[in-house]
């Protein structure tokens, strides 16, 4: 039954769409990207770089704990190492490194200390277990970009 299911679940990821992120460089002419293809743009062993890539090009698929994560790591709302330092994640390193995106991207995108945001997820993740970001109301049924994003929307 888990297969069925796990197929199941595969196909349906094959027809959802959504508008092509500016970001992404589309195969031939495409205007739009199914889930299976972000998802599989975004993956990467590192727990880190996958939030970082999905922020950057989907961020409203990502969890409540990982939109505070995301939403830290943009600087979006502040976060203090200690009561007089903020932490900060700005840096050289790009996430998609090794993935083809638009000149866009690379002309436009943030890069971040990954190291950083390494050394400090656990810390982050200690206040983001009782989350209630959503990011997905914040861009009511499209993928979303960060850049746009003025408050930090919470469910009620």
């Amino acid at each position: 039954m888990t297969e069925v299911i796990e197929r199941s679940v595969s196909l349906m990821m094959q027809g959802e769409t959504f508008d092509l992120p500016e970001w992404v460089k589309p195969i031939s002419d495409e205007k739009t990207i199914t889930l299976q293809r972000i998802v599989s743009l975004t993956w990467s062993e590192s727990e880190v770089i996958r939030i970082l890539r999905t922020s950057l090009i989907a961020p409203a698929l990502l969890s409540s704990e990982e939109a505070h994560i995301a939403v830290i790591f943009f600087k979006k709302i502040p976060y203090r190492v200690d009561k007089d330092v903020e932490a900060g994640f700005w840096g050289d390193d790009d996430p998609f490194e090794g993935v083809e995106m638009t000149s866009k991207y690379y002309a436009e995108a943030p890069r971040f200390n990954i190291g950083k945001c390494v050394s400090m997820l656990e810390k982050i993740r200690e206040h983001a277990d009782m989350s209630v970001i959503d990011l997905g109301l914040a861009f009511r049924g499209k993928l979303g970009d960060m850049r746009v994003l003025k408050t930090v929307p919470v469910l009620n």
